[in-house]
């Protein structure tokens, strides 16, 4: 039945792919993303960024993931001016360490919360990305 594209049924398959085409558009996030405010006054400032890291490669590769860190609290320092205090959560360190110094990775997807008040910047990891050369069950 679903063959026709005036079915009802097709239709409602189109509807939901589109809505499912949507909601993944809107996972896949650029460098600078989109800023939400967190609380009902807008005290705390939350945004998603994809830092990119394939800077640190340029340089010796002794200390890469050092660099990777710096260039982190960088671009944060950069993006929200009014930051005082700049605070990398444990979790993007470990996602930036995991290949040894030398290895960190191209680019880490980050989210930024930044409390107006306090002028704190706190980075959280939003997700491991894909590992190379781990499989993953389907």
């Amino acid at each position: 039945m679903g063959k026709y594209k005036d079915s009802p049924q097709s239709k409602k398959r189109h509807e939901e792919k589109t809505l499912e085409k949507k909601q993944a558009k809107s996972l896949m996030i650029p460098h600078s993303a989109r800023v939400t405010p967190m609380s009902e006054e807008g005290k705390i400032v939350k945004s998603i960024h994809v830092i990119p890291l394939k800077r640190v490669y340029w340089g010796r590769r002794t200390n890469r993931a050092d660099r990777a860190i710096r260039l982190i609290r960088k671009y944060v320092a950069r993006h929200f001016k009014d930051a005082q205090r700049i605070v990398i959560s444990n979790e993007v360190n470990n996602y930036v360490w995991q290949f040894s110094r030398e290895k960190p990775p191209r680019r880490v997807m980050v989210e930024i919360r930044f409390d107006k008040e306090e002028k704190v910047a706190k980075v959280l990891l939003v997700r491991k990305q894909n590992m190379v050369g781990s499989r993953t069950e389907r």
